[in-house]
């Protein structure tokens, strides 16, 4: 099956289509919802996840360990 999706798309909060969403859920789908929310951390007041232990905010490209050319020349 195919479905195409078109229209002006809209950026909405979770907490402004949370009832319609929960009046689709199923009981056991409102237990593993509520359990799910209760295991996320709370986030902070910016909006944005707390970082966790050791990580930390670098965007940066690691080195490549090998060289991959090598490999195809041998063949």
């Amino acid at each position: 099956n195919t479905f195409t999706i078109t229209g002006h798309a809209e950026t909405k909060q979770l907490t402004e289509m949370l009832p319609s969403i929960l009046n689709q859920l199923g009981a056991d789908s409102l237990t593993s919802l509520r359990r799910l929310a209760e295991a996320l951390p709370k986030q902070s007041v910016d909006g944005k996840a707390p970082l966790a232990t050791g990580e930390d905010d670098d965007d940066e490209v690691p080195d490549l360990v090998e060289i991959f050319d090598e490999a195809s020349k041998n063949d």
